[in-house]
């Protein structure tokens, strides 16, 4: 962070809160290489539902924003929409920091 007199600190940050400043999180993480974004792929059912809220305040408690995604499956096990790979490809477009992926029972 730049030096600046304490005084010139605070009349900007007044004028920050003041003005409802909001942070360009694209340019932060162009600034900075990281995101703050992490995938999550899950299967879509009830019994994942208590594990995505726990992985999701996790996140948000650590300055994270999880982009919640799940591959879609017929009961064959096959890809309804996109693929799990390709969920993956659109993440990595992203440029989330992470992937949590809970693979699906076979």
């Amino acid at each position: 962070m730049g030096r600046a007199a304490p005084a010139t600190r605070d009349r900007v940050q007044a004028a920050a809160r003041r003005l409802r400043y909001r942070p360009n999180r694209l340019v932060h993480g162009m600034q900075s290489g990281t995101s703050r974004l992490v995938g999550v792929m899950m299967p879509f059912s009830e019994f994942y539902s208590p594990i995505l809220t726990g992985l999701h305040d996790a996140l948000v408690d650590s300055g994270f924003t999880p982009v919640c995604v799940h591959a879609r499956v017929d009961a064959g096990g096959r890809a309804i929409g996109m693929s799990e790979l390709d969920i993956v490809h659109h993440l990595v477009e992203l440029r989330v920091d992470g992937i949590v992926n809970v693979a699906r029972p076979r």
